[in-house]
C-alpha cells in the first residue's frame, strides 16, 4: 500500500471499512486513511463484527482481508456498496475515485506493509507525551517518583509488612485507564451515548514457572452502560486494537477482555 499526498476528495458521507485480523496491518491500513483525511472509518477484526456493523450501514470503500480467525468472508464480499445499490453478488465494487486517491489496490493487493515498516512509521511518528519517573530500591523496598512530582509511592511485595503500590498495580491501573479512553474514542466517532461511565475491573497476575521463569498474565472486565451487548461488546473489541497498552502486550502475555 503506498501513501497518499493530501486530502481525500471525499463526498459528505463515505465510509471506509477495514477488515483484517493482523493488528499491525489494521493499524497501517487505518493511518494512511486518517491522514489522508478519512474521518469515517471502521475497523472490524472478526467477520461478526463486521456483519454487525453490516446491519445499519454499508461502507463506500472496503479493504478486506479474505481469510480471517473466524472464516472466509466471501458473503462480506458480495455485499453492495450502498443499501441501495444493486447487488453486485461476489464482486463488491466501491467508490473507486476514492480508493483511487489513497494509492490502495482494492482487491487481490498483497498485504501492505512489514511489521518492520510499520514499527519504522511508529518511530518516526509524534511523541505527544513522554513519562519521566525515577526509581529506587525495587519492587521490596522502592520509592518511585515522577518527573513532574505528581507521582510520588512507595513499593512493597504483597502479603509483607510494608506498606505501598506494586507493579501489577500501577500496571493494572494505567492499562484500564488507557483502554477507557480508547473506548470513549470510539463512542465520540460512532456518535454513541452511553448510560453512564465506563468503568474496569482489571487484574493482572505475576506467574511463575520452571519453564520460562516470571510472567504476566491478565484480565479486562468491561461494563458499558446504555448500549446493547453487543455494541458494547465491539467497541471493546475495537478499543483493544487501538489502546496503546493493548498493542504493547500483544502477543507477549496472555490477555482476556470481557463485557462485564
Amino acid at each position: 500500500m503506498g501513501a497518499s499526498h493530501g486530502k481525500l476528495d471525499q463526498t459528505e458521507g463515505d465510509r471506509l471499512l477495514v477488515l483484517e485480523d493482523e493488528p499491525f496491518i489494521a493499524l497501517d491500513v487505518e493511518g494512511v486513511f486518517y491522514r489522508a483525511g478519512v474521518a469515517d472509518l471502521h475497523i472490524a477484526t472478526t467477520c461478526r463484527q463486521a456483519e454487525a456493523w453490516f446491519r445499519d450501514t454499508a461502507p463506500d470503500v472496503a479493504i478486506i482481508d479474505p481469510r480471517l480467525n473466524d472464516g472466509i468472508d466471501q458473503e462480506l464480499r458480495g455485499r453492495p456498496a450502498r443499501p441501495s445499490s444493486p447487488p453486485h453478488p461476489g464482486d463488491y465494487r466501491p467508490n473507486r475515485h476514492l480508493i483511487e486517491q489513497a494509492n490502495v489496490v482494492p482487491w487481490g493487493t498483497r498485504k501492505p506493509t512489514t511489521q518492520e515498516c510499520i514499527m519504522d512509521q511508529k518511530m518516526n511518528s509524534k511523541v505527544l507525551y513522554t513519562a519521566k519517573t525515577h526509581v529506587t530500591g525495587g519492587r521490596e523496598h522502592g520509592v518511585a517518583r515522577s518527573s513532574d512530582g505528581r507521582l510520588d509511592v512507595r513499593l512493597g511485595v504483597p502479603g509483607t509488612a510494608r506498606i505501598g503500590t506494586n507493579p501489577e498495580q500501577l500496571f493494572a491501573a494505567g492499562w484500564s485507564a488507557c483502554f477507557e479512553s480508547a473506548i470513549g474514542l470510539i463512542v465520540q466517532k460512532k456518535h454513541l451515548t452511553l448510560g453512564g461511565d465506563v468503568t474496569i475491573d482489571a487484574e493482572v497476575d505475576l506467574n511463575l514457572s520452571d519453564a520460562d521463569g516470571f510472567s504476566l498474565t491478565a484480565r479486562l472486565n468491561v461494563t458499558i452502560p446504555g448500549v446493547e451487548r453487543d455494541i458494547a461488546q465491539s467497541l471493546i473489541d475495537e478499543a483493544h486494537q487501538i489502546c496503546p497498552y493493548s498493542k504493547a502486550t500483544r502477543g507477549n502475555i496472555g490477555v482476556t477482555t470481557k463485557l462485564a
